[in-house]
C-alpha cells in the first residue's frame, strides 16, 4: 500500500511539473510575437518528460499509472486553485501581467 502512496506523488510531481511549465510559458509568451518555437518546445520537453514518466511509474501493472494519473490531476486542480489565488492577489495590487 505504501508504494501506491509513492506513485501518487510521483504524480503529483509529474503534475506539478507538467502544469508549472505550462504556466510559465504561456506567461512570458503572452504579449510577445513569434515565438511559436518556444512553445512547440516547451510542449515537446514537458510532454515527453511526463510520458516518461508515467511509463517509468507504470512497471507492469496498469494500476500504478491510474494511481499516477490520480495524483497527476490533483496536482492540476492544486495548481490552478494556487494560481487564481496568486492572479487575484496580484490584480488587487494594481499589478498587470501585461508589459
Amino acid at each position: 500500500m505504501a508504494t501506491f502512496f509513492f506513485i501518487f506523488l510521483a504524480g503529483m510531481a509529474l503534475g506539478g511539473f507538467y502544469f508549472a511549465g505550462l504556466w510559465l510559458t504561456v506567461t512570458f509568451v503572452l504579449g510577445r510575437p513569434k515565438l511559436a518555437p518556444l512553445v512547440i518546445l516547451s510542449f515537446s520537453l514537458r510532454t515527453g518528460f511526463t510520458v516518461l514518466g508515467f511509463y517509468l511509474l507504470m512497471g507492469t501493472s496498469w494500476l500504478r499509472v491510474v494511481v499516477a494519473l490520480l495524483g497527476f490531476l490533483l496536482a492540476r486542480v492544486l495548481l490552478s486553485q494556487q494560481l487564481v489565488q496568486v492572479q487575484k492577489r496580484t490584480s488587487s495590487l494594481g499589478a498587470s501581467y501585461e508589459t
